[in-house]
């Protein structure tokens, strides 16, 4: 069939072309938003888990060409991450903005990748190629640059649901991103065909039966169902109540030792957050007062130790035994940029909001496992929770149980403690092992191994806890392998380019949004 455009129709065209092109661009913005709208709300503190299914639909549903895709993953980065990392603008607003440019960019790519496919090869090849990008890219800036930032995973959108969260002791959280991608291209595809009131493309039936048995088998046949070898009686101390950087060292160990008095006695541990000693000389006085106060009972703190020089620190957990004495410790091997070391100083010395960060942290090289009177335990400090290896290798150290180490009070009462726990819930699911998180302003958690939270604290709010924590020896699968499933990913970025490339199929570039907006002008349906 042959289409003649008349020259005034043509002209007519040109002549409204201009026109026509913002009115174009308003799905691309609304899809865009609708999804980092939806990407926010199923993290903290919305935290509605089952919105992870559908929150790529919006976008993937104008991504008609890589152009639009790339547009509308634009706006859902720049939307989603600007309101999860709300907290950080008050505390640095030029790493807000930073970062949120950074990490908005996967989304750029994965938007573009969606209309790539779509203009190649048909909307069936979204479950294919889209959910593999989404979890190749995830798991590259989580690592990368300076360590990587791995806020805002779309797996961690399923902290909360046991079924779906219980996969992650298989693949890892870069595996329970990819299956809900999956389900959001099984959507989108969909929808994209009962609004256009075409058939399903072949094989979307089959790849929703997929999903269901990776789902039912992953997370209920291959989940760990061991019982614990063992259990540490342990005491948590959350001890600072000021909200405000003016308190004292010696005030902050005061805190703590006073809570820590009030525990029973027996216990195997005693556990203080990170920063409870905080940035003072560690001389056999102080730990000698610690251990006083802790009553025969080991005290594993936290303290900013000095480096190899004046300019340089390393923060510290100590294990202080029963007479005083150092008896291990562990240094932080996962610093955060800018906050506990600032790369590239010299060239960075016009930006003043560094100078809050004086001196920079050296990483530590060595895995924070210990034994206890009832078990092999390891220790982790803040930030290093948020990445799955630190856990991982210490587990495949030996560790049954973990702490974590943390100090959130510079952040104050946004939702930074709130996401932060999400995250640090998946390494406990990842590895099968019971977590105890002590925050010294909270919110501190005690996780089973399963990932249930057991007591999660208020804020800037003294508390102590005293739990028996289930140990484990078991080793999933994850813990055994790693990220294996990267390798899946990127199996299925290949064969999709591979399928791409040899084929130059161009389907209608008409939207879903574009259609329910038709009568303001956008476009029309063809062929």
């Amino acid at each position: 069939m042959r289409t003649v455009t008349s020259s005034s129709s043509a002209s007519t065209t040109e002549r409204h072309g201009d026109r026509q092109a913002p009115r174009r661009l308003w799905p691309v913005v609304l899809g865009g938003a609708g999804s980092g709208i939806l990407l926010w709300m199923g993290h903290p503190p919305a935290d509605i888990g089952l919105l992870g299914f559908v929150a790529l639909v919006p976008m993937l549903l104008v991504a008609r060409s890589p152009k639009r895709g790339a547009s509308a993953g634009l706006v859902s980065g720049i939307v989603f991450f600007g309101l999860l990392l709300r907290w950080v603008f008050p505390f640095a607003w030029f790493a807000w903005f930073f970062l949120v440019a950074f990490l908005a960019l996967q989304m750029v790519l994965v938007g573009w990748m969606a209309g790539a496919i779509f203009t190649r090869l048909g909307t069936v090849w979204w479950l294919v190629g889209i959910p593999a990008v989404l979890a190749l890219t995830e798991w590259v800036r989580g690592r990368w640059p300076l360590g990587g930032f791995a806020w805002g995973e779309l797996g961690t959108t399923q902290q909360g649901i046991t079924v779906t969260r219980s996969l992650a002791a298989v693949g890892g959280v870069v595996a329970l991103s990819w299956l809900v991608g999956v389900v959001n291209c099984i959507f989108a595809v969909l929808i994209d065909a009962a609004l256009r009131r075409r058939p399903a493309p072949r094989g979307t039936a089959a790849a929703a039966a997929a999903v269901v048995l990776v789902v039912t088998l992953g997370g209920w046949m291959f989940r760990p169902r061991t019982d614990p070898v063992g259990e540490l009686s342990v005491g948590i101390v959350q001890a600072n109540r000021f909200e405000d950087d003016d308190v004292s060292p010696d005030k902050m160990v005061e805190e703590h030792m006073d809570a820590t008095e009030t525990l029973p006695r027996g216990l195997d541990l005693i556990v203080w957050g990170e920063s409870s000693i905080w940035d003072q000389p560690i001389t056999e006085m102080l730990t000698g007062e610690i251990a006083d106060s802790a009553v025969g009972v080991p005290v594993l703190a936290n303290a900013y130790v000095r480096g190899p020089d004046d300019t340089t620190f390393e923060n510290t957990n100590l294990l202080i035994g029963p007479d005083g004495d150092v008896v291990d410790r562990y240094v932080k091997r996962h610093v955060v940029p800018f906050g506990e070391r600032v790369p590239w100083r010299s060239a960075l010395g016009f930006v003043r909001q560094l100078d809050q960060v004086p001196r920079d942290a050296v990483p530590g090289d060595a895995v924070g496992t210990f034994d206890t009177a009832g078990g092999r335990a390891a220790s982790v400090i803040c930030f290093e929770s948020a990445f799955s290896d630190p856990v991982r290798d210490s587990v495949r150290e030996g560790a049954e149980g973990i702490f974590v180490l943390t100090n959130n009070a510079s952040f104050g009462r946004s939702e930074l403690s709130e996401q932060y726990l999400a995250l640090t819930r998946m390494r406990a699911v990842e590895n099968h092992r019971a977590e105890a998180v002590v925050a010294v302003s909270g919110r501190s958690a005690l996780i089973d191994a399963d990932g249930a939270m057991r007591v999660v604290t208020g804020l800037f709010e003294p508390k102590t806890l005293e739990w028996g924590m289930p140990l484990h020896d078991d080793r999933t699968i994850y813990t055994r392998f790693g990220d294996w499933f990267v390798f899946v990913a990127v199996a299925l970025v290949a064969c999709t380019l591979a399928a791409m490339r040899s084929r130059r199929r161009v389907p209608d570039d008409t939207g879903v949004l574009d259609i329910l907006g038709s009568d303001c002008g956008a476009t029309g349906m063809r062929g």
